[in-house]
C-alpha cells in the first residue's frame, strides 16, 4: 500500500459549559497505517472566558506528557510549522491513546481545542 509518509490526524476535544472538576479521557485509535507518532500540536480552538485546563497524553502502558496547562501546550500559527510540534515517539499501528484533561474548577464556558498527531512510517 503506497502512503504519504507523513499524515496529520486531529481530535477535537469540548468541553461544554458547567463541566464540572475532574479528569475527562478521550480515547483515539491512532492511524493502523503509520507505525509511530513523532509529534503532537494543540490548538485552542475556542475559549471565551479565563478557565483553564491541563492537559496530558498516555495510553495504557505510558504517560508520554503530563498534564500542563493548555496555555503552555499551545501552538500557534505564529509559529514556523516545524515548531508547532512537541516531539514524541509514540506506537501508532492503531494504537489507542488517552489525551487527559484535568479541569479544576467548573468550566463557565465551552472549552474547545484540536489535538494534531503527527504520523509518520519510520
Amino acid at each position: 500500500m503506497d502512503t504519504a509518509r507523513i499524515r496529520y490526524q486531529t481530535q477535537r476535544i469540548t468541553h461544554v459549559a458547567g463541566t464540572l472538576p475532574g479528569v475527562v479521557e478521550t480515547r483515539l485509535a491512532l492511524d493502523n497505517v503509520y507505525n509511530r507518532c513523532t509529534g503532537i500540536a494543540m490548538y485552542i480552538v475556542k475559549r471565551t472566558a479565563p478557565d483553564n485546563i491541563s492537559v496530558g497524553i498516555a495510553d495504557d502502558n505510558q504517560r508520554y506528557q503530563d498534564n500542563t496547562f493548555m496555555t503552555d501546550n499551545e501552538s500557534t500559527a505564529t509559529l514556523a510549522f516545524k515548531d508547532r510540534y512537541k516531539e514524541m515517539d509514540i506506537r501508532a499501528n492503531g494504537n489507542s491513546v488517552k489525551i487527559v484533561s484535568q479541569i479544576d474548577t467548573a468550566l463557565t464556558a465551552d472549552y474547545v481545542f484540536d489535538v494534531v498527531f503527527r504520523l509518520e512510517n519510520k
